[in-house]
């Protein structure tokens, strides 16, 4: 039993590592980074950089289903709620880490993942099949 224990708490732990919003994730994604400082400005950028992506996808959708009134609006819906859950979450994840000097870091690495992986869902739900969809599939980590 202990052994069963101990594989399910390295299986969390690599998931959150990989999944999760960790200073080691950042590490990843900012290699040359070597301070906190260092972090968040990297973070920062690649947030920034996942928001602009993240509009690409999203005009796109809108385009393909801009014919479609109430498909058009639903998505506009979808998107606000969306956003609105984004960032109370993350918001949530700071508040959690607010005494830690990775907080930042931690904070970013979520609102990172989350839009990284709401990218891939519009591509999936509104461009995938569709034959005018001018985007290729996006990365999702």
């Amino acid at each position: 039993m202990p052994e069963r224990a101990a594989t399910r708490l390295l299986a969390a732990g690599l998931a959150l590592v990989v999944w999760g919003p960790s200073p080691v994730r950042a590490r990843m994604l900012c290699p040359g980074a070597r301070t906190t400082v260092e972090m968040n400005e990297c973070m920062t950028a690649e947030i920034q950089a996942a928001d602009r992506e993240l509009n690409r996808y999203l005009a796109e959708a809108r385009r393909v289903v801009t014919d479609r009134p109430n498909v058009l609006a639903a998505l506009d819906r979808s998107q606000t709620a969306w956003r609105a859950f984004r960032d109370a979450e993350c918001a949530a994840v700071y508040v959690l880490y607010v005494e830690g000097s990775a907080r930042g870091v931690i904070g970013g690495g979520c609102r990172l993942g989350f839009t990284r992986r709401r990218t891939h869902e519009l591509w999936r739900t509104y461009l995938k099949q569709q034959s005018h969809a001018k985007l290729p599939e996006p990365a999702t980590s």
